[in-house]
């Protein structure tokens, strides 16, 4: 027999039909009641003439909504993996990046060095050239001299 003047099956004055009815689904565990029992519970307060079936089923798509809103919040800490991911291959492509431009200034001072000692090289054997045919003239002119 069910005890109607029980204080948890009393509807709060701010409380909605549907989270009275909610909420005395939920009482089905630890009242250790039936689904008839809770439709008579429900019937007699909101004034309604509904089977077990509604209510059974009412709550049944609750929980499994709120199973599924459980396994969504699950889903930021997924998002919070995500974007440690990103940030490490943002700091990666950034690293990446970096040695990119290192290695091309590397290059450019290899290639700076490499015309410097080309145009070394071809100006001492310019110079090189320029004193032998200086000497030859020094020469030519110190043969004229003597000859004079």
């Amino acid at each position: 027999m069910i005890n109607f003047e029980d204080i948890d099956y009393k509807r709060f004055d701010d409380e909605s039909e549907d989270d009275y009815v909610l909420r005395i689904c939920s009482l089905k565990e630890t009242k250790h009641l039936y689904w008839d029992e809770i439709a008579q519970i429900i019937n007699k307060t909101l004034d309604q003439n509904y089977t077990e079936s509604r209510y059974r089923k009412m709550y049944s798509a609750y929980t499994k909504g709120k199973a599924d809103a459980v396994k969504e919040e699950e889903i930021p800490e997924v998002s919070e993996y995500m974007q440690q991911k990103i940030e490490l291959q943002k700091e990666r492509i950034k690293i990446s990046d970096e040695r990119v431009q290192t290695n091309a200034y590397i290059r450019q001072l290899a290639r700076e060095e490499t015309i410097k000692e080309i145009a070394s090289k071809c100006a001492q054997e310019m110079n090189s050239k320029k004193l032998l045919e200086t000497q030859k003239n020094e020469r030519k002119t110190r043969e004229k001299d003597v000859e004079i």
